[in-house]
């Protein structure tokens, strides 16, 4: 399982945040404010929102950082395919490049942190995708249709489905909203000190907890971990929708809280179609919760352990 499945069903992760769902209040109205200005998509269904929001979130972490997409590289490429993209070129000409994807930046250097394989079946879209992505000369409508290949190749790792290509309707609806960025971007540069800047899909435990974007160093030189999420007005004012990214921003942070590898003193939530980004101090958060990270990072650990050891167990 994942820290996303541990969130969602019974166990000992799930009642600890429902004991203390409550203290949440406060910042789950705060983003209910939100929920009357997103246009529609042009087609109804899960299915294209979802595929929307993966073309969406991949164009905002390009922006944040030119790193390659890690998931769809772990499922469908190769290793080495990472030294496609600006954030791991210096690695093509080191020992490190046939792994590289395996490797991350973070805000205390160069860190292994997910070990893969070499699957190779769908390298050459990788490749496209990079050379769309990598060039000052494409314009929006073409980056939305490389992430949109990203999109496919992410979904497919995690369902374990074939892949599929994402429909030219999820593609336009993608650059709309794209374009109606302004308060939300001007937000986000203003909280990294003046330049858009930070990490896309920060790790808290391999192939366990991966989060979406860190927007950084601010002025104190620490990070906001944001969740970027691609809902309609309604799913706003869903306070179990909510509360489940709030648990889950938070649990990242938590799982960071011994380490502290990516510097996580704020969290926040992203809202692309509402130009929304709301963001809240972790240290009120867990003030708030009457709650210690280290509490809930002691579970976690445990969890993932568990998951671990059952994992290899499945494999031999």
């Amino acid at each position: 399982m994942s820290l996303t499945q541990h969130l969602h069903r019974p166990g000992p992760i799930r009642q600890w945040w429902a004991s203390r769902s409550t203290a949440l209040g406060p910042y789950v109205a705060d983003l209910a404010r939100h929920d009357t200005s997103a246009p529609p998509l042009s087609v109804a269904g899960r299915e294209h929102a979802a595929a929307v929001g993966g073309i969406v979130g991949r164009i905002i972490e390009t922006r944040v950082e030119p790193a390659p997409p890690y998931a769809a590289i772990l499922g469908t490429g190769r290793r080495r395919d990472a030294t496609l993209w600006p954030t791991h070129a210096e690695l093509a000409s080191t020992a490190e490049a046939a792994a590289a994807v395996e490797w991350r930046p973070t805000p205390r250097g160069w860190r292994h942190l997910v070990p893969g394989r070499d699957h190779g079946a769908r390298s050459t879209d990788l490749r496209t995708a990079a050379g769309i992505e990598t060039s000052d000369a494409t314009d929006l409508i073409e980056r939305a249709r490389a992430a949109a290949i990203v999109t496919s190749l992410e979904t497919a790792y995690r369902s374990g489905q074939p892949a599929t290509p994402v429909t030219p309707e999820a593609i336009a609806d993608a650059v709309a909203i794209i374009r109606r960025q302004q308060q939300s971007l001007q937000r986000a540069t203003y909280l990294c000190g003046g330049e858009l800047q930070g990490h896309a899909a920060p790790v808290f435990a391999p192939h366990w907890a991966d989060g979406d974007v860190l927007l950084g160093p601010g002025r104190g030189g620490t990070y906001g971990l944001v969740d970027v999420k691609t809902v309609g007005d309604a799913t706003l004012t869903n306070p179990e929708r909510v509360r489940g990214w709030l648990w889950q921003l938070l649990s990242y942070a938590a799982a960071d809280a011994d380490e502290d590898l990516w510097r996580v003193r704020a969290v926040g939530v992203w809202l692309p179609r509402q130009d929304a980004l709301v963001m809240w101090p972790l240290a009120r958060m867990w003030e708030d919760l009457r709650a210690q990270p280290e509490e809930l990072a002691a579970l976690l650990r445990t969890a993932y352990e568990a998951d671990y050891r059952a994992a290899i167990g499945a494999q031999r």
